[in-house]
């Protein structure tokens, strides 16, 4: 009977997906202001998903979130891109949040 009794949980648990790294709140991202850190902007945004370095002391840092369940149906994606230069905030380089 207990064995009965976890299938459904277990479908429940795998039924679900996300990808990337923690909740990204978009609202958030409109709150980081020019000239901040990096450091001061992963406080308020969390680690970011990927971070790419470029010459220059430039780097491009995504918060990406994707969350699904198994059949991909009513799949959401948030993510949000900022450049940096010499370890702080210059711009803003897109958000976007897709639902379906």
């Amino acid at each position: 009977m207990k064995k009965f009794l976890l299938i459904p949980i277990f479908l429940y648990l795998i039924g679900c997906a996300q990808i990337g790294n923690t909740e990204v709140n978009l609202q958030k991202a409109e709150t980081i202001k020019v000239g901040m850190t990096y450091e001061e902007v992963v406080e308020i945004m969390g680690k970011p998903f990927i971070v790419q370095k470029f010459p220059d002391n430039k780097m491009v840092a995504r918060w990406s979130q994707t969350k699904a369940n198994i059949f991909m149906r009513n799949p959401e994606h948030k993510s949000v891109d900022m450049g940096f230069k010499d370890g702080k905030f210059v711009k803003l380089l897109g958000i976007s949040e897709t639902k379906e």
